[in-house]
């Protein structure tokens, strides 16, 4: 379940030396998805905030392994105004691979903040053969980052993105990527906007 992994997670249990998978493709417009489908009309209520990203500061932060095992998260929709925001807001250490994400993501901060699809931002994090097909938006009153895999603090390889991805600042700096962190082997077709 994956409210309950992202509660788990927020709360401290960082899963670290843990491999997660996920076993099939969980499509969040869907309820055969959901082992509690009370919880559909929330998470995917555009007039709220959705989805609550898996850790959401370094301090709560996912450090195992998440592995998708190709298969796809569909339709997810986030609408959050922490710092970090993705399917994961914040990584320490982790390994996320495999994985596909669609849907829609926003991260709307009065501080910095930091928006992708895979994961919002982390540290020394490698995410390995994933892909991005949300659109991503950013919006922050100070230094402001989008990207379709990693908003920054991560390493990926062999993914690609084709989400559009949109940073907007009111103060400071907009950064827009297709991929985001340090890259290799990986490609963006997705429109990507900076303002």
């Amino acid at each position: 379940d994956l409210v309950e992994f992202s509660t788990n997670v927020n709360n401290g249990n960082n899963y670290s030396d843990t491999i997660v998978k996920l076993t099939r493709t969980l499509d969040f417009n869907e309820d055969s998805s959901y082992e509690n489908v009370e919880n559909k009309a929330a998470l995917i209520d555009k007039n709220g905030k959705g989805f609550t990203p898996i850790g959401n500061n370094y301090r709560n932060a996912f450090s195992g392994e998440f592995d998708g095992q190709e298969f796809e998260i569909r339709n997810l929709y986030i609408n959050s105004d922490n710092e970090y925001v993705g399917f994961f807001g914040y990584i320490e250490g982790a390994i996320i691979r495999n994985l596909g994400i669609t849907g829609e993501i926003i991260g709307n901060s009065t501080n910095s903040v930091s928006v992708a699809g895979l994961v919002g931002r982390g540290n020394n994090g490698l995410i390995k053969n994933c892909y991005n097909k949300a659109n991503i938006t950013a919006i922050g009153d100070n230094t402001t980052s989008a990207a379709g895999i990693t908003a920054g603090g991560n390493t990926s390889i062999y993914c690609y993105n084709k989400g559009e991805i949109k940073a907007i600042t009111t103060r400071y700096t907009a950064y827009a990527s297709g991929i985001g962190g340090r890259c290799s082997y990986s490609y963006n077709t997705g429109n990507i906007t900076s303002i």
